[in-house]
């Protein structure tokens, strides 16, 4: 399968994907739901950007392949895959829940309002992390320093019960009124250091697009084949173009039953919502650009 690069900014793509600053919303809650969602945004941008026609997208209840399309007349199926760094998703389930659980344990109101509270733990490198029953023991103590604190900048130093583990905790004022992370105003905006991920990108990368794509490659169908390899994880933000090239790469690199494969960066950066890509098709000239 032959390289031939393609790049289109969703943020000049009118259509079915709209620019809208903050969040992009996807729908976690169902693999068929976000496999749609994400196949029907890459391949839109794909049919404006081709002059191509599509239609009769519609996923398949007897997968793989994912999803069924008509492209220009022709039925294709595709498989959609998400590139995630290990075990990323558990984790970041997980801080979502305890982040719930302490402000639902907090007394809202002056003194949480335009409060950022970052809470770093010894263990927030790790693959796992380990929150269950923690937020019922930080949520007095971080109330009573919100009281103690008013506009200071403040650096705290905890003890968790259960390991003996030493949490530092900062907590300063920040202007929140326009920030989507926090679901109404008195609501402190807290942030864990375990949101982070260490990203070696030479090491990092090669290893998650082999450990994400080695099944796919092997899979060979009777009827024409795409692969939709996507991200959306800060991970990843600022580095679309290594990842990419590491997903041309391997994609090139082996023999496969995808006629095309084409990635779709998703992101929260200024106002762009991400990008588009063709990593590679059969038979297409290897010097296509735009």
């Amino acid at each position: 399968m032959p390289i031939a690069h393609m790049h289109i900014d969703l943020a000049s793509v009118t259509g079915t994907m709209k620019l809208v600053p903050g969040r992009i919303q996807l729908p976690r809650h169902s693999k068929t739901a976000l496999e749609l969602t994400i196949a029907d945004t890459a391949l839109n941008v794909l049919s404006k950007h081709e002059n191509s026609k599509l239609n009769d997208l519609q996923s398949n209840p007897n997968d793989p392949p994912d999803v069924f399309f008509e492209w220009n007349n022709i039925t294709i199926g595709a498989e959609v895959v998400e590139l995630l760094p290990p075990n990323r998703l558990g984790k970041d389930a997980a801080i979502r829940k305890f982040k719930q659980e302490l402000i639902s344990k907090l007394s809202l109101g002056e003194a949480t309002r335009d409060r950022v509270i970052n809470i770093f733990l010894d263990d927030d490198s790790c693959e796992i992390v380990n929150l269950r029953g923690f937020s019922r023991q930080l949520a007095p103590f971080i109330q009573d320093a919100l009281k103690s604190t008013a506009d200071e900048h403040s650096v705290l130093r905890f003890v968790r019960e259960k390991d003996e583990a030493t949490v530092t905790i900062t907590i300063y004022q920040h202007n929140l009124s326009e920030d989507t992370r926090i679901s109404e105003r008195d609501e402190p905006l807290i942030v864990l250091g375990a949101q982070n991920t260490t990203m070696i990108p030479e090491r990092d990368l090669p290893q998650i697009v082999e450990n994400t794509l080695q099944s796919k490659m092997r899979m060979h169908f009777d009827m024409p084949m795409w692969l939709i390899a996507w991200n959306y994880h800060p991970a990843f933000f600022g580095h679309s173009q290594e990842l990419r090239s590491h997903l041309s790469q391997y994609v090139c690199s082996l023999e496969s039953g995808f006629e095309r494969a084409i990635h779709l960066h998703l992101q929260d950066e200024g106002n762009t919502l991400g990008s588009v890509a063709i990593l590679g098709s059969r038979g297409a000239p290897t010097d296509r650009k735009s």
